[in-house]
């Protein structure tokens, strides 16, 4: 019947399809899409900006994927040192992630929408030896 670009659009938009018979008679159809082209945004926090977790007086580093999308986030997938270690499909989106040693940290969240549109964030974290461990 014919293609339809949507490259560069974002909305809901309603078709409308109509069909003329050999008859004379006319049938139309009409059905709402949502065109989605706008990935979500995240921001991957750990704590407090700039926070350094001591080891072993703290036990995880609490992970925040700050995520907005035009219509609706799906996941977040979160990673540590490129392994991927968790999932969460609800607000708010986090993932706390066990300190069993110190060093640098690096972990990234990657936020889907509902169409699979993705972007992701990355975050260093810093784990010391508490004093006296």
């Amino acid at each position: 019947l014919g293609e339809w670009s949507t490259a560069g659009l974002d909305g809901t938009y309603v078709l409308r399809l109509s069909v003329a018979r050999t008859d004379g008679t006319l049938e139309t159809s009409v059905v709402q899409v949502i065109v989605d082209n706008i990935p979500p945004s995240v921001v991957l926090r750990a704590g407090e900006p700039g926070q350094v977790f001591r080891w072993p007086d703290d036990d995880a580093i609490p992970l925040v994927a700050e995520v907005t999308d035009n219509i609706r986030v799906e996941r977040v997938e979160f990673y540590h040192n490129g392994q991927f270690v968790d999932t969460d499909t609800g607000y708010p989106f986090g993932y706390e992630h066990p300190i069993n040693r110190t060093g640098i940290e690096v972990f990234t969240a990657v936020v889907f929408d509902a169409v699979g549109n993705s972007s992701q964030a990355e975050i260093q974290v810093e784990v010391q030896r508490a004093s006296g461990g």
